[in-house]
C-alpha cells in the first residue's frame, strides 16, 4: 500500500470519526431537551452504522428507559454491558428498568452488580451509585 493511500485511509477514517460525534452530539441534544424519540432514531442510526460503539447503546438505552419502554431499554443496556463492562451506571439503569418492569429479583440481581462495583473501583466515580444501590437493595428486602 503506498504512503498516499494510507495518509487518505486515515483521514477518512478520521473524518468518520468526526462526523459520527457530531451525529452523537445532535443525538445527545436531543436527549437533553427531553426529545426522546428523536434522539433514539439518531442513536439508532448510530448503531447502525457502527454497532461497536457501547455509548450509542447505551444512549439509546437511556432513550428507551424514559419513554417507559423498558424492556427496550434492558436489551440495549445489556447490550451495552457486553461491550463496555466496567461502567456500573449501565447496571444500575438495568436495576431501574427492572424496578418499574415490576421484576424485582432481577433489579436486585443489578444492583448487586453495581455494588460489587466497590470491591475493585479505586476511584470513586461510582459512588453514589453504589450507596444508591445498597438502599435500594436494603428496601427491597424491607418489602
Amino acid at each position: 500500500m503506498s504512503n498516499d493511500i494510507k495518509e487518505n485511509t486515515v483521514e477518512y477514517s478520521e473524518l468518520n470519526d468526526n462526523f459520527f460525534e457530531k451525529l452523537y452530539a445532535i443525538a445527545f441534544n436531543y436527549y437533553q431537551l427531553s426529545q426522546y424519540e428523536q434522539a433514539a432514531d439518531f442513536f439508532q442510526y448510530l448503531i447502525d452504522v457502527n454497532p461497536s460503539e457501547g455509548k450509542y447503546y447505551f444512549s439509546l438505552a437511556a432513550c428507551y428507559q424514559c419513554l417507559e419502554n423498558y424492556d427496550s431499554a434492558i436489551d440495549m443496556y445489556t447490550i451495552a454491558a457486553s461491550i463496555i463492562p466496567g461502567d456500573a451506571r449501565i447496571y444500575f439503569h438495568i436495576g431501574e428498568c427492572c424496578l418499574h418492569s415490576n421484576e424485582k429479583e432481577m433489579a436486585k440481581k443489578s444492583f448487586e452488580a453495581v455494588v460489587k462495583f466497590e470491591e475493585f473501583e479505586t476511584k470513586e466515580r461510582f459512588k453514589e451509585l453504589i450507596l444508591r444501590s445498597k438502599s435500594i437493595l436494603n428496601q427491597l428486602t424491607v418489602d
